[in-house]
């Protein structure tokens, strides 16, 4: 049974999450639709895996290997995702909100109209990754790299961006109302905060 073992199977089973559908993402690493709610997948190889619109609310998937999976659609709200390497992802309108992504590896990750509000995402790598038009409100960033992120359209209002590198970013029509930056906050040429809305705060 891979990661889980028995004792796994069993506490998904005690937490709402469909043992049968656990033991078919782990045996053959395809799950979609699947209802994976709180289920402890700690450390999972499932590289390339096909989860879309698969039901992961709260799930453990702390350090799980998910990079080029497939979780377009997935509901993903307030799961755990500390160190977890989703690297070109496919996270195309799927709902993250409330997730913990701190030291999440996110470079190149599809996260076109994703839902990231009220997201922990503390020193993530989030550079290349498409984030257009991405719901951002009051997501956490701080020590986040975006190097080459593309942010046109998003809204991180209310966002905390203080001592993050905006340079290499695309901000247009990103809504950043009230979001916060200090002065290590780095923004692109020509880019005036003031105007954006955006508060100083140290």
């Amino acid at each position: 049974l891979g990661v889980l073992g028995a004792w796994g199977i069993g506490l998904a089973l005690t937490l709402g999450c469909a043992p049968d559908d656990t033991q078919q993402l782990l045996s053959v690493n395809d799950c979609v639709g699947c209802s994976l709610n709180e289920a402890d997948l700690r450390e999972a190889q499932l590289a390339e895996a096909n989860l879309q619109g698969t039901s992961l609310w709260r799930a453990n998937l702390r350090q799980a290997d998910l990079q080029g999976a497939d979780l377009s659609g997935a509901g993903l709200r307030e799961t755990l995702l500390i160190g977890t390497n989703l690297a070109g992802a496919n996270l195309r309108g799927s709902d993250l909100k409330r997730s913990n992504l701190t030291n999440a590896t996110l470079t190149g990750a599809d996260l076109l109209e994703a839902d990231l509000s009220q997201a922990r995402l503390w020193s993530a790598d989030l550079r290349g990754a498409d984030l257009r038009g991405s719901l951002m409100w009051q997501v956490k960033l701080r020590g986040a790299e975006l190097q080459g992120a593309d942010l046109r359209l998003a809204n991180l209002s209310e966002a905390d961006l203080r001592g993050v590198d905006l340079s290499g970013v695309d901000l247009w029509f990103t809504t950043l109302t009230d979001s916060r930056y200090n002065r290590e906050t780095l923004f692109p040429e020509g880019f005036d905060p003031v105007m954006a809305q955006m508060k100083l705060q140290e």
